[in-house]
């Protein structure tokens, strides 16, 4: 039986996939419901994608680093978050190791990488009306010039 912490580790590191399959299924009921501007439908997704990940992120980052937030209690070091869980025993390496790094990596760094890469690909036609569609709620208040600036605020959160 898996302890309800690491559960919960397990469902914060699978979040975003979870997230990205029902966006897709949503917008893609929605395209052929309506049958309409079928063309708007990846704009739709992606946009979509980008606000709720960035919503989840600092969430997943806060968990996933409370895993290594210990503190001593008779003489035993304890997660702070569930202080029946011993900190560096094998299961809570095993799920240190196997969950909370790499969901550190992949979505805490991943997250804020990825839409650096997506608006640098696009800085050239950060102005055009498909681009704010995907991209507006990582840019909309930033000169056109620090069009970055939202991922460099998700890394100083970190």
């Amino acid at each position: 039986v898996i302890r309800l912490y690491y559960q919960n580790m397990i469902m914060y590191a699978a979040l975003p996939l979870v997230m990205a399959a029902a966006c897709f299924v949503f917008w893609s009921l929605y395209y052929c419901r309506y049958k309409r501007h079928i063309e708007k439908k990846t704009g739709r997704i992606a946009a979509s994608l980008i606000i709720l990940f960035f919503l989840v992120h600092p969430t997943i980052v806060q968990y996933m680093f409370s895993n290594f937030n210990c503190m001593k209690i008779d003489s035993e070091q304890r997660v702070v978050n569930d202080l029946e869980v011993k900190c560096w025993q094998t299961e809570h390496v095993l799920y240190s190791m196997s969950t909370a790094v790499p969901s550190l990596v992949v979505w805490g760094f991943g997250i804020p990488l990825f839409a650096w890469i997506v608006l640098a690909r696009n800085k050239d036609n950060l102005e055009s009306t498909e681009t704010r569609e995907k991209y507006g709620f990582l840019i909309n208040g930033y000169k056109k010039q620090y069009y970055y600036w939202e991922s460099v605020n998700m890394y100083r959160k970190i």
